[in-house]
């Protein structure tokens, strides 16, 4: 649907003069994109809301986006399936913060555990977009900037107390660090 409506507007864009044909490919992707990236954040929005949870979804959201956009990781293959799994790791990040019992050391160890993973495999190509070198370099710095930030911040929350926030941050690591995981192997897998 959303590689539809981009080309259509990409075609209008290059019929009014207003973009190069050349790069109509470049600019259906990149709408693309911000087409996905708008429903996703609309459908977190929405469960969040629903769920009663709508400052913790926005706080999870901005964490887990702003890894992954360093961080890299698993790409659907589609815009709908890149959706689904919004529909379905948002609720779950979500129960996991309300109902999961807060144990500092569970929570630790999970925390560091998954910074550890986005450390070590960071940053994660998309397989239809592969990585420069001077690119892998900016982003495995960049990620891994970002990574000990949010441990800084869990280490603030944890001397301070902030239970629910060290659950919102270990949800979101944890979260980022399945999916930098999951592209890690599809990486490999589409090198064969």
């Amino acid at each position: 649907m959303f590689h539809r409506i981009s080309e259509k507007l990409v075609r209008y864009a290059v019929s009014q003069g207003m973009c190069e044909e050349e790069k109509s490919e470049e600019y259906v992707y990149g709408l693309e994109l911000i087409w996905a990236m708008l429903a996703n954040t609309a459908a977190a929005a929405v469960i969040g809301i629903l769920m009663g949870m709508a400052a913790e979804t926005f706080f999870f959201w901005f964490v887990y986006v702003v890894l992954k956009k360093y961080t890299g990781g698993f790409h659907f293959e589609s815009s709908f399936a890149c959706w689904l799994s919004t529909c379905i790791m948002t609720p779950l990040a979500l129960l996991f913060m309300k109902y999961c019992p807060y144990n500092e050391i569970w929570y630790t160890v999970s925390a560091v555990i998954s910074a550890a993973v986005l450390l070590a495999l960071s940053p994660v190509e998309a397989v239809h977009k592969p990585l420069g070198k001077r690119e892998r370099q900016v982003f495995g710095r960049i990620a891994r900037i970002l990574v000990c930030a949010a441990v800084a911040v869990y280490i603030v929350c944890l001397i301070c107390g902030a239970d629910y926030a060290q659950k919102l941050l270990t949800a979101a690591l944890a979260a980022e660090a399945v999916f930098v995981a999951a592209g890690k192997i599809k990486e490999k897998y589409a090198a064969k």
